[in-house]
């Protein structure tokens, strides 16, 4: 047998490609979606909008593409076809209980390591920050608090409302 010539990068090889060395584990988690914490003003958007998700074309230019007239001058089952087009449109989802938000086509998993301390987004989810739309939504400011009598019906979830109320034992008084 032969001697190595350099004895110690010989014995370290040994040492080190012998043993098995201690990776960190990797956990399956569900995505937490973008937060405050990777994109600021997340929370700002989510408590100021009550969209439930966002990134498509308007009412507006959907309704002149599908029927070339004004959503305005659209009938009511035209007018819920456009919305339901513009929904169908999103390309993000707003978690407004959790102050999330995720890419509609969200991996909606992730391998992450047993020591990390927060998971981060998956790459889809990560990619927001790269969308036009969705960096001109975080940039629109609040309005005032006596303004938001003039939010869209669109976005004055009614059912949320109700069911809210009823939680908070306001059923008597809602309409």
């Amino acid at each position: 047998m032969r001697a190595c010539p350099r004895l110690r990068h010989c014995a370290f090889a040994k040492s080190a490609f012998s043993s098995k060395t201690s990776r960190p584990e990797l956990l399956d988690k569900p995505c937490p979606g973008v937060t405050e914490q990777d994109i600021p003003n997340v929370q700002g958007y989510l408590v100021r909008s009550g969209a439930m998700g966002g990134g498509s074309r308007s009412v507006f230019k959907i309704a002149m593409h599908k029927f070339s007239k004004a959503f305005s001058s659209l009938g009511k089952k035209r007018k819920e076809e456009v919305q339901d087009i513009q929904y169908h449109e999103q390309k993000w989802r707003n978690d407004h209980s959790h102050l999330h938000i995720f890419l509609t086509i969200c991996e909606k998993r992730i391998r992450v390591p047993s020591m990390a301390l927060r998971p981060l987004p998956c790459s889809a989810c990560s990619s927001l920050v790269t969308r036009k739309s969705f960096n001109k939504a975080l940039k629109i400011t609040a309005p005032e608090p006596k303004n938001y009598i003039y939010t869209n019906a669109q976005f004055k979830n009614q059912v949320l409302g109700e069911i809210y109320g009823r939680t908070i034992g306001l059923q008597d008084i809602m309409i």
